[in-house]
């Protein structure tokens, strides 16, 4: 859990490294310090020890070597972070659409998305299901979109009004409102940096698991980096709009430190309550009664 801790803080300097890349000093510490208190981030270190978190630190030096041009880092960081997780392939193979969109050509584009892919082929036809011997089936998540892959893919095609039902329902509606705003909705001015996380994302949302949708669990973790990365870029659009872009930063530190307060802080508090104070007031009291069934003649 430690580890974890430190893998999650740490992510904070190369997220800072980046935002220099785009913004001033002051505004790329701010961007750093709102990743440490984003809810999505504490909930993630607070629920339990796990791999994934481990991901957010090597996709947050990915992206930054992306950003300088050091393929051969970019390639090892985005290799350790596919390690973590067996649908994190997908997100390295998007990197290479992005670099696509951002004029990158060559191996920017090709090695992510062939590596990726073939990692992740690897990952679902190989790893999983001798690891697991057969009883790990992540379809019994999809199963109300049809009975197999093929009957899914054609459902959510060929009957978009379903599509559009299920994606827009209050639940997931609600799970987009958590994610975003928080930051003020700015993630979606950069939107080529939130591509990377486009399949992970309607991976969660055509889920039928409610959970895999809550900020509460660690299921945001390998997307925090690509959401801060699209807050940068939106803020870097906004720049040239000074008093825009003052106000967003404020209204960013606001709504961050609200969510952080009701949600995390809440929880936090509500665990050293239940195992520290009410243990204590509950001792007190089972003292109190214990002492007083003893006879008044007792020595």
């Amino acid at each position: 859990l430690l580890l974890q801790a430190l893998a999650l803080g740490l992510s904070a300097f190369p997220l800072f490294l980046i935002a220099r890349k785009y913004l001033n000093l002051q505004t790329s510490l701010v961007v750093a310090f709102l990743y440490l208190i984003y809810p999505g981030t504490v909930y993630t270190n607070l629920f339990e020890a796990h791999v994934t978190p481990f991901a957010t630190f090597f996709l947050m030096w990915s992206i930054y070597c992306f950003i300088i041009s050091d393929f051969v880092w970019f390639l090892i960081f985005g290799t350790l972070a596919m390690l973590c997780q067996e649908n994190i392939p997908l997100i390295f193979l998007s990197m290479g659409f992005m670099a696509m969109l951002m004029n990158r050509r060559g191996y920017w584009v090709w090695v992510p998305i062939v590596w990726g892919g073939v990692y992740f082929l690897f990952c679902i036809l190989w790893v999983l299901p001798h690891f697991s011997e057969g009883k790990l089936d992540h379809f019994i998540l999809y199963r109300h979109l049809g009975s197999n892959y093929t009957e899914l893919v054609k459902n959510l095609i060929l009957n978009p009004h379903m599509t559009w039902e299920l994606m827009t329902s209050p639940s997931r509606i609600q799970y987009l409102v958590d994610v975003l705003s928080p930051l003020f909705f700015v993630p979606l001015l950069g939107i080529k940096g939130l591509l990377p996380i486009g399949l992970i994302f309607f991976q969660h949302m055509l889920s039928g698991r409610s959970y895999d949708r809550s900020m509460e669990f660690y299921y945001l973790a390998e997307m925090l980096p690509f959401i801060f990365y699209g807050y940068i870029l939106g803020l870097s659009y906004l720049k040239k709009y000074l008093m825009v872009f003052r106000f967003v930063i404020f209204l960013s530190i606001l709504m961050v430190t609200l969510a952080f307060l009701r949600g995390p802080a809440m929880r936090i508090y509500g665990e050293f309550q239940s195992k520290y104070l009410d243990y204590n007031k509950n001792y007190a009291v089972l003292k109190s009664e214990a002492l007083s069934r003893i006879p008044a003649d007792v020595p």
